[in-house]
């Protein structure tokens, strides 16, 4: 099915040439009569609080016409995730605990479908198989081609690893996050209730093809908009709370247990939310994006580009010390 899109944001950007996955709203008659009567009766009356849902479709750069992939239901619980090679992407609609509805988004062949996976999916394994954790709280594979699931980390391995390595700490809040490497996601376990209030917890990588675990530290220090690196010996942050230090970026070197100022904080309140590219760390400051090197060097504005563009980028007014 081919047509134009109007309104769409988007999503994923993704191939070559270039392809854009957008999402449009479904703005139904009786979902902009419920937001009027919202707004008329200031939020006592909310008879239509849940989107309609969102139209996905695909624009090639190569040509005009875009392809529609289909239509779900509700509100992202968050973007789409895409596979490795962006053949695929899920997205996941909310649900009760024990019943999210995850849909399967084929950026190739431009459709979508619901799949049939009793767990929540935390990232791509590889190309077709999502890493899912059950309720039991165990981790296991589901095939995105085939269907099938098969085992990775019980809880009960978990629990016995932790205590092998003189760890007391509960094993069932366990969750994963994942550090893109390059060529794929690299999973690590962690308390992550722990790691989003900036507080310590063991941290232990999923290695591949076989999920064996691996103790990076049993007690990490978690910061606040953080970033590791595909290494594992470097990992960025910045400040809490807004205003203390929340635009400044910090390093720290995990091989060595320093901490460095790469870029001095100022009073501003909004966040840096640094990332590692290459060797070098992206990062926002003053409503825009500067790249500054590890080594603190080469502290330059990407964008917008700065007045000096063609003669070398201003440096940071607050470059560290």
């Amino acid at each position: 099915m081919f047509g134009q899109v109007k309104n769409g944001s988007p999503v994923l950007l993704f191939g070559d040439p270039l392809q854009l996955l957008c999402s449009v709203p479904v703005n139904s008659l009786k979902q902009r009569l419920g937001e009027l009567l919202s707004r008329l009766s200031q939020g006592r009356v909310n008879l239509w609080a849940v989107a309609a849902g969102q139209t996905y479709w695909l624009l090639d750069s190569s040509h005009g016409p875009a392809r529609r992939l289909g239509q779900l239901p509700g509100t992202p619980s968050f973007n789409c995730t895409p596979s490795p090679d962006f053949h695929f992407a899920f997205t996941v609609r909310s649900g009760p605990p024990s019943t999210p509805d995850v849909f399967l988004l084929d950026l190739q062949q431009a459709f979508i479908q619901k799949l049939k996976t009793p767990a929540w999916p935390c990232g791509w394994w590889d190309n077709t198989r999502i890493l899912c954790q059950s309720n039991k709280r165990d981790f296991f594979l589901f095939d995105v081609v085939t269907k099938q699931t098969s085992p990775l980390v019980a809880l009960e391995q978990l629990a016995a690893f932790l205590e092998q390595n003189g760890i007391a700490d509960n094993p069932k809040p366990a969750g994963v996050f994942f550090i893109w490497n390059g060529q794929a996601d690299d999973f690590y376990l962690t308390d992550t209730h722990r790691k989003w209030s900036a507080l310590e917890s063991f941290l232990i990588k999923l290695e591949r093809p076989d999920g064996r675990l691996k103790l990076a530290a049993p007690r990490f220090k978690f910061e606040w908009s953080d970033h590791l690196d595909a290494s594992g010996r470097h990992y960025l942050y910045s400040g809490r709370e807004p205003g203390e230090a929340s635009d400044g970026v910090f390093l720290r070197e995990l091989d060595r247990g320093t901490n460095r100022i790469l870029v001095a904080p100022t009073a501003n309140r909004y966040f840096s939310i640094p990332r590692f590219y290459q060797d070098s760390v992206i990062y926002v400051r003053s409503n825009a994006l500067w790249q500054i090197g590890l080594d603190g060097s080469k502290n330059v504005r990407l964008f917008p580009p700065s007045e000096t563009q063609h003669g070398g980028e201003k440096a940071d007014p607050r470059p560290a010390t």
